[in-house]
């Protein structure tokens, strides 16, 4: 049977603030230890949860960056006001979406496999992750910004979430315009 991927998703994408003096490696596996702590706090309401996770990450990781790629070509489209809007509703949809709490039985292991530099200021690091005795891929690609190494992407098992999300959003976009996805983002937030 094989094991559902979006259940893995919240380890990859929050697990990814990474400072300039920190070995990027060491610093990722920091903050994916972190996430998984606070994922699999069964004592947490999800108001709590939300609010750690975004405070675990927060200092480090710019959701700015990674809901720029995912809009890709699309991101001129919105004027700047949008653009600040579209930020932080994307930010509260991820977070509120991986927000929910996972069996306290079935923690993941994570095995960190290798980093490689990908070009100039850019770096792969490659994880494995064992979840209820399956095993799978998790790349997260980063980038070094002002503020260090940031993760611009994470792919599980070679499927991008920002190629993912353009795909949605793209697709939103190609029937409607900017504030129509403004607006399916704010329903979906408030349904999270």
């Amino acid at each position: 049977m094989k094991f559902p991927i979006y259940l893995l998703l919240p380890l990859t994408i929050l697990g990814a603030g990474l400072s300039a003096q920190t070995d990027p490696q060491t610093k990722l596996s920091a903050t994916v230890n972190e996430v998984i702590e606070v994922l699999y706090d069964t004592g947490l309401a999800k108001a709590d949860r939300s609010s750690r996770l975004q405070t675990a990450i927060e200092d480090d990781f710019s959701f700015a960056v990674i809901a720029r790629r995912a809009l890709g070509r699309n991101w001129n489209l919105l004027d700047a006001g949008q653009q600040t809007r579209f930020v932080d509703l994307f930010t509260d949809l991820l977070i509120q979406t991986y927000s929910s709490g996972f069996a306290a039985d079935s923690r993941p292991t994570i095995q960190w496999v290798s980093q490689k530099e990908l070009k100039k200021n850019y770096l792969e690091i490659k994880s494995l992750v064992t979840l209820a005795g399956n095993t799978f891929p998790i790349d997260y690609r980063l980038v070094q910004l002002q503020e260090g190494w940031q993760v611009y992407d994470v792919l599980v098992e070679n499927v991008s979430l920002v190629g993912n999300y353009r795909k949605q959003f793209s697709s939103i976009l190609q029937k409607g315009d900017a504030e129509d996805l403004l607006d399916q983002l704010e329903k979906k937030v408030a349904e999270s």
